[in-house]
């Protein structure tokens, strides 16, 4: 991104500016292009320090994905051009930050357009049309009880394998 230790050395210490921004956000929704990365940072970081955060959290990746299928990529840039949103200099948190809220705000008005108003509404109204082969993947940890629950287990990594694989095994 063109940072570096020369540009933030002089920078406050993180339980500072985390308690700050904790407290400028509230508890509103935190909304961020590829949030899980972003918010990993804030999470991690403030379970350092024992605050809990409870922010719903929105993410315009995720959202441009359900939104945009016909879009090849969805990085910040591509979505902002896609949008007719300005950015003009990419990897600058406050030029980023805002590019993702009027993506955001923009995502809004067309969600409207459709009858979706809340959190939850944007959430259910995609889960009919959601692309496993786009979505995020997770670690998952399968215990069995017997042996019919294993042959379930080999019946599952199967599938992940054989009909749902894409870039490594998924189960949708």
């Amino acid at each position: 991104t063109g940072i570096n230790d020369d540009m933030v050395k002089d920078a406050p210490p993180i339980e500072e500016v985390l308690n700050d921004f904790l407290q400028f956000v509230g508890d509103v929704p935190v909304v961020a292009h590829n949030a899980m990365f972003d918010t990993g940072f804030i999470k991690y970081n403030a379970r350092m320090l024992n605050i809990e955060v409870k922010n719903p959290i929105v993410d315009t990746l995720q959202l441009s994905r359900n939104m945009f299928p016909n879009l090849k990529k969805y990085k910040l840039d591509i979505v902002a051009k896609h949008l007719g949103v300005q950015l003009d200099n990419h990897h600058r948190a406050v030029d980023d930050a805002e590019a993702t809220a009027n993506i955001f705000l923009k995502c809004l008005e067309i969600l409207k357009s459709r009858g979706v108003n809340t959190i939850n509404e944007i959430q259910h109204a995609f889960e009919s049309n959601v692309d496993y082969m786009k979505a995020h993947t997770y670690h998952g940890v399968i215990l069995v009880r017997n042996q019919v629950g294993l042959k379930n287990l080999y019946k599952l990594v199967s599938e992940s394998h054989l009909k749902y694989f894409h870039k490594r095994p998924r189960m949708p």
